[in-house]
């Protein structure tokens, strides 16, 4: 699976968890996780380094959202 596929499915986990998942224009992912206090996530749409998912992941854990 490339970068690209497995945030989308990254996406669509978050949304099934509760989470509302917004793309801007320029192409981002911003992540507003179930819990209200916790900070909103900016991710890449198309990530162009291999640690991105790895930091997404870890991101959403900090932000409660577990995401196998």
């Amino acid at each position: 699976m490339n970068r690209k596929s497995e945030v989308a499915e990254m996406m669509k986990e978050c949304r099934r968890r509760g989470c509302r998942v917004l793309l801007s224009k320029r192409g981002h992912y911003r992540i507003y996780p179930p819990d209200k206090t916790a900070a909103p996530i900016t991710a890449a749409s198309s990530p162009s380094d291999w640690r991105s998912i790895r930091k997404l992941r870890a991101d959403l854990r900090r932000a409660g959202v577990e995401i196998p």
